[in-house]
């Protein structure tokens, strides 16, 4: 009985593949820059210095404990980069994909550059001759929701942590320590756009 429901699993498995290869479009190569792929992993790249420069802030602004403080901010931080910055990407492609942003409308002018980094942040349409300044404008741009959901993600796990200190209090020192590392992962995506 068993060995035949696991049969028939891995049927409807088969079946079901085999019917999303025949009816799915084939891929193109302008499909366009789905920005998680480039945000999470700068976000990942500077996860153990943010939580030394948050974990500091923590330490000084709450009078915490070293371990104390170092934990919280990794906890915190662990959950805001690996929830809160998909979660809010794919709260903005949504938002983007029910408002008609899906498709091309055109980079001619100035107001169709602006929409192009900021209706279309979440997954940019492919301006080939454009992009080079387009990626970078489009990461400052998602570092701002980035930052808000940070900021309340780490606020909230580290009151949780720490229940001995004042909510608002450790609500201003997250809202501080987040200010001073987004703030220094805005100087990457500043460098490309002086630099290139």
């Amino acid at each position: 009985m068993e060995k035949s429901y696991k049969n028939q699993k891995t049927l409807h498995f088969f079946i079901l593949t085999l019917a999303l290869c025949i009816i799915s479009q084939p891929a193109w190569a302008n499909m366009g820059v789905p920005m998680i792929f480039i945000t999470l992993p700068m976000m990942l790249v500077g996860l153990l210095p943010i939580i030394g420069i948050e974990g500091y802030v923590l330490k000084k602004q709450l009078a915490l404990q070293p371990k104390k403080a170092f934990t919280s901010a990794a906890i915190s931080n662990i959950f805001s980069t690996f929830i809160g910055t998909p979660v809010t990407w794919g709260i903005l492609l949504l938002l983007q994909i029910i408002t008609g942003g899906g498709t091309s409308h055109g980079i001619e002018t100035i107001t169709e550059k602006f929409l192009a980094v900021t209706w279309q942040v979440a997954w940019l349409v492919p301006y080939e001759a454009e992009i080079h300044w387009m990626v970078p404008t489009a990461l400052l741009i998602l570092l701002i929701p980035y930052f808000i959901v940070s900021w309340k993600i780490e606020a909230f796990i580290t009151a949780k942590l720490n229940k001995d200190i004042d909510a608002k209090k450790i609500n201003q020192t997250c809202l501080k320590a987040n200010s001073i590392t987004y703030a220094l992962l805005a100087l990457f995506p500043i460098g490309i756009l002086l630099f290139d």
